[in-house]
């Protein structure tokens, strides 16, 4: 996305990420570099600003490279990212679908040849290669911001990978993860209490922490159910993963106080 050969709306979850593949990788022949300034924007304005003025091709190191939302592109649909983040929870502490930790469920789907590290790699492999000659350096954005999915500098796995793939001599292409990928469990459902009033949904089991929602009558929901656990008085919970209006948190409920039943 953001090359002009793919769109956002190409992208059909939670089952079909064909549009995702690497078949799908854009080359330079088909890219229109004047509509890809997020990924070309060296050609743009290192390379083509210099040749107009008479000036001489700059070395250049680019910056800010690597993965990010992307809100600005002309085809952008406002539902497009909080859908994604339903069927596809952010990994590894980020917030929501923005940097390249935050797909590890996403890219198990897209990707299931490989690990998130190797996925990762191998975009930054496709990026070098349809940069220009001049470009030099590739700086990945960001080292330590951690919360949106950036934290790159704590990724060992990522670095030897890197390491592997760039440097000079033979490269062995990635062998495939030694675990499956997850198996999708999102399902559309109904939550309703049973009770009167709401139900609270919580961080952890238990009524000693702040309830991140209540869940009131008949709630259409996304949920992803992850098993049942029962706390110290021997009350059951149901630990899952639910999307409310596009909003997405991991947490706790009663089983006893919340109904959640499949939505045909």
């Amino acid at each position: 996305s953001g090359v002009g050969t793919v769109s956002p709306f190409d992208i059909k979850p939670p089952r079909d990420l064909s549009a995702m593949h690497q078949s799908r990788w854009a080359k330079l022949k088909d890219i229109n570099v004047i509509n890809a300034p997020h990924i070309l924007r060296p050609n743009v304005v290192t390379n083509l600003r210099a040749t107009k003025l008479g000036l001489p091709i700059t070395p250049t190191v680019y910056t800010e490279a690597g993965w990010g939302k992307m809100s600005d592109l002309p085809d952008h649909d406002p539902s497009y990212y909080p859908t994604m983040d339903a069927y596809y929870p952010p990994s590894d502490g980020a917030r929501s679908l923005d940097g390249g930790l935050s797909y590890r469920h996403l890219y198990q789907k897209a990707y299931p040849q490989w690990s998130l590290e190797q996925a990762l790699v191998e975009q930054l492999a496709w990026l070098d290669g349809i940069l220009p000659p001049n470009v030099e350096g590739i700086l990945i954005y960001g080292y330590g911001t951690g919360d949106d999915g950036q934290d790159y500098g704590g990724n060992r796995e990522l670095h030897r990978l890197m390491v592997q793939k760039f440097k000079a001599g033979t490269y062995n292409p990635p062998k495939p993860p030694v675990t499956p990928p997850a198996r999708e469990n999102w399902a559309l459902c109904m939550a309703s209490p049973v009770l009167p009033g709401n139900v609270n949904f919580r961080p952890q089991i238990g009524t000693d922490n702040i309830p991140l929602r209540t869940i009131g009558f008949n709630t259409p929901c996304l949920v992803w159910f992850e098993g049942i656990v029962k706390d110290k008085d021997g009350y059951r919970w149901l630990p899952m993963q639910i999307a409310v209006k596009g909003v997405t948190m991991r947490g706790y409920a009663r089983r006893d106080l919340l109904r959640v039943w499949y939505v045909k």
